[in-house]
C-alpha cells in the first residue's frame, strides 16, 4: 500500500507513526509518503489530513494547486481541521473560506471552545472499541447528511463518521485519534 499523510502543518508526524504502527499491527506492507505536492497524490491508497489550522490548510492546498486531489485517494482519514477542510458547509468560516465537500456534514469550528478548554475522555467507537480521545480547539459536527454513518458521539454529539461515497472511503474525527492510538489508522486500512 501506498500511504500518505499531508505534510504541511500540524499533527502530520503524529499520523505517520500511527499509520506505520497501524500497516505493522495488519501486517501490511507499505510505503510511506509524506505529502506536499501534487506528483505525492499519485498512486495513494490512504491519506491522513491531519489537525492543525483549517484557513492556513486552504491557503497552502489553493496555493499549491492541491485541492482537486482528495477526490482521488480512495482512503481518507480527517481529523480535526482535516475534517473541517473535507466537510461541506462550515458555519463560522471566514470569508472565503470553502470547504472541499467531500462529505455532506456541517461543522463549527472551535465549538468546543479556545486551547484552554480542550480536554480528554473515553469514548466507545463502533467497530473499534473503547478509544481514548483527545479534543484539542475541536470542531462540532452540527449537521449530519445522507448516508453519513456515525461511529462515535460524546454528549450525544457525533464525534467520529464515515462515508462510503462511490469508491472513496472517508473517515472523519473531531479530535485528534493519532495522539492515543493507530485503531482509526488501523480502521482505515481494513475497511
Amino acid at each position: 500500500m501506498r500511504i500518505g499523510v499531508l505534510f504541511l502543518q500540524g499533527g502530520a508526524i503524529e499520523h505517520e507513526h500511527a499509520f506505520r504502527k497501524a500497516a505493522k499491527k495488519l501486517g501490511i506492507k507499505a510505503e510511506f509518503v509524506r505529502v506536499r505536492k501534487k506528483t505525492d497524490f499519485s498512486g495513494l491508497d490512504a491519506l491522513a489530513i491531519p489537525g492543525g489550522e483549517s484557513t492556513v490548510f486552504q491557503k497552502l492546498l489553493e496555493r499549491k494547486g492541491l485541492l482537486p486531489e482528495f477526490s482521488k485517494v480512495p482512503k481518507i482519514l480527517a481529523t480535526c481541521a482535516g475534517l473541517i477542510l473535507i466537510s461541506s458547509k462550515i458555519e463560522d468560516g471566514i470569508a472565503g473560506q470553502k470547504p472541499l465537500g467531500l462529505i455532506d456534514i456541517a461543522v463549527k469550528r472551535n465549538a468546543y471552545g479556545s486551547q484552554l478548554d480542550s480536554f480528554e475522555c473515553e469514548l466507545e467507537a463502533k467497530g473499534i472499541g473503547a478509544v481514548h480521545a483527545i479534543f484539542i480547539r475541536a470542531p462540532k459536527i452540527t449537521k449530519l447528511g445522507k448516508g453519513m454513518k456515525v461511529i462515535a458521539r460524546h454528549g450525544g454529539d457525533p464525534v467520529a463518521i464515515s462515508k462510503k461515497k462511490g469508491r472513496q472511503l472517508i473517515l472523519g474525527t473531531t479530535f485528534h485519534p493519532e495522539l492515543a492510538t493507530s485503531v482509526f489508522h488501523e480502521w482505515l486500512l481494513s475497511n
